[in-house]
């Protein structure tokens, strides 16, 4: 959990298991920010490392997507004083979320969602639609997960780009996600199935 909450060592665990990300750089100044969204061009993301200091929980911090550089300007010297930022290098495509559960690094379950809307300034999105599973973005999950030994449910991100037929990793969440009921509609009741596999009841139907 504490790998995976880091977005900079999640993304650095990709790059060791094949697992292409885009480019990134972290910053920890305005100026070492700016010089990386020189380098990649704008626009760019920018991340904080962890979205959430279990020291202040009830603080989220944002990703942004900025597409100058007053914007990234005036936006990084907040997000820098909660820690180290990655400045990545913006894909185009749509989001994707293959979502799992696993025993012990063995794949139980497994969903996929695409975004169908997505706000510009990037975020959660809003409108999703489950699809079948794509199974190098499922392999690609796997691939980091399985090597954790992990248990439980996770949520890897993804980026699409359908008409390039190129795709990357954005992040892993190592929790439930905003689009849960999706997954639970579709028939993938992710609650019920963690339910069981931690208590080890299995009477009734899947």
């Amino acid at each position: 959990y504490d790998l995976l909450t880091d977005k900079l060592r999640t993304t650095a665990l990709a790059r060791q298991v094949g697992v292409p990300v885009p480019d990134e750089r972290a910053a920890t100044t305005v100026d070492a920010g700016a010089a990386a969204a020189e380098q990649f061009g704008y626009p760019v993301v920018l991340k904080p490392a962890r979205s959430r200091d279990p020291a202040s929980p009830m603080v989220r911090r944002v990703v942004r997507m900025v597409h100058d550089q007053p914007s990234l300007a005036a936006a990084l010297p907040d997000m820098l004083s909660g820690g180290q930022v990655a400045v990545q290098r913006f894909l185009p495509g749509r989001g994707v979320g293959v979502e799992v559960l696993l025993d012990r690094g063995r794949c139980v379950l497994a969903f996929q969602h695409v975004r169908l809307h997505e706000p510009p300034a990037g975020g959660g999105s809003s409108y999703r639609l489950g699809v079948p599973i794509q199974p190098e973005l499922l392999d690609a999950a796997l691939r980091m997960l399985q090597p954790l030994g992990y248990t439980g449910v996770a949520m890897a991100e993804f980026r699409v780009d359908e008409r390039a037929g190129r795709w990357a990793l954005l992040e892993v969440n190592p929790r439930l996600w905003g689009s849960l009921p999706l997954a639970v509609a579709s028939g993938a009741d992710f609650p019920m199935a963690m339910f069981r596999l931690l208590t080890g009841f299995s009477s009734g139907p899947a």
